[in-house]
């Protein structure tokens, strides 16, 4: 049985994404701040700090409160694995929307939908990448009550997606709607 609330394997991943999160806030700022936005909406920003704080809350709840399952060795690594992916593709999406980053929903002047990398994939990479964080690290944990603030956290994303879809269906009009199209899948490749 691997005990790990205080695992530093757990830990340095935690820290890693939280580098990830506050590169995404720099291109954020820097990218508002140096383009020219037609359009800003920051609810986001306040939907995400909720949607980390009840989530890592009821993590943690659920770790303190329940044992570890059996065979945690194997959630374990599965875990670790799946927020690792979760690192990777949220510094791939951030890097790959480039100047037109933002942790609100923004429209900069002459600004292009994105169908490459890893918007070929889902249109809502970053959202992606969140959720698999989440639940990799919860699963890591070991307890399966913890993935509750993962799922949680998918509620809030998918709550956020419908917000962001509107504004740029209604911004960026038909070349929004050709995307939605060609990229079918919101945030869950094959699912949703």
């Amino acid at each position: 049985m691997v005990y790990v609330f205080y695992n530093p394997i757990l830990d340095i991943l935690l820290g890693v994404w939280a580098v990830v999160l506050a590169f995404g806030i720099y291109k954020h700022i820097v990218n508002i701040k140096r383009g020219k936005v037609s359009y800003e909406d920051r609810r986001l920003m306040l939907y995400f700090f909720i949607m980390y704080a009840l989530s890592f809350f009821l993590i943690y709840l659920f770790n303190y409160v329940q044992s570890p399952v059996e065979f945690s060795k194997y959630l374990y690594y599965s875990g670790i694995f799946i927020s690792v992916l979760g690192i990777l593709f949220g510094a791939w999406s951030i890097l790959n929307y480039g100047e037109y980053w933002s942790f609100s929903i923004a429209v900069f002047e002459k600004q292009k939908v994105y169908d490459k990398g890893p918007n070929a994939i889902v249109r809502h990479p970053f959202y992606l990448s969140n959720f698999l964080f989440l639940l990799g690290y919860s699963v890591a944990l070991g307890t399966l009550l913890s993935t509750l603030g993962a799922f949680l956290a998918l509620g809030f994303i998918i709550y956020m997606i419908d917000i962001e879809e509107k504004e740029y269906i209604e911004k960026l009009g038909d070349a929004y709607k050709e995307y939605m199209k060609k990229v079918k899948y919101k945030i869950i490749p094959f699912i949703y």
